[in-house]
């Protein structure tokens, strides 16, 4: 009995399809840090969304403390002092071309056409 080609890459994509679903599903392995959450080691401090916190023990049981607002650092002043990223050089160089495109797109006769021959 010989099986079409047609019907190999029926069952290809059905076995595939299977696979896939079954596959177990991929959680976020990062834990959970809120307030009274459980955590696993005392006086560990971790920073979530602009707040830190400490885990305590509480009642015996390891919790995450309330969040204590952390402190932003202003490095603006030595962040000027850096050289441009690749991506900032770019854009000025693309930039730049654009701009002599525009500039040579206005010089340019308006009797100039590409005019396709028959």
């Amino acid at each position: 009995m010989k099986i079409s080609r047609v019907s190999k890459v029926l069952i290809l994509s059905t076995l595939t399809a299977l696979a896939v679903s079954l596959a177990p599903q991929i959680s976020n392995a990062a834990p959970k840090v809120a307030q009274g959450a459980t955590c696993k080691s005392l006086n560990k401090k971790t920073t979530v969304q602009n707040k830190t916190f400490t885990c305590i023990k509480k009642n015996g049981k390891l919790v995450w403390s309330k969040g204590v607002a952390a402190k932003e650092n202003n490095n603006s002043a030595s962040n000027s002092n850096q050289p441009p990223t690749t991506i900032e050089l770019r854009a000025k160089l693309y930039k730049g071309i654009y701009e002599r495109y525009l500039k040579a797109d206005k010089k340019m006769s308006p009797s100039f056409n590409f005019v396709r021959c028959p």
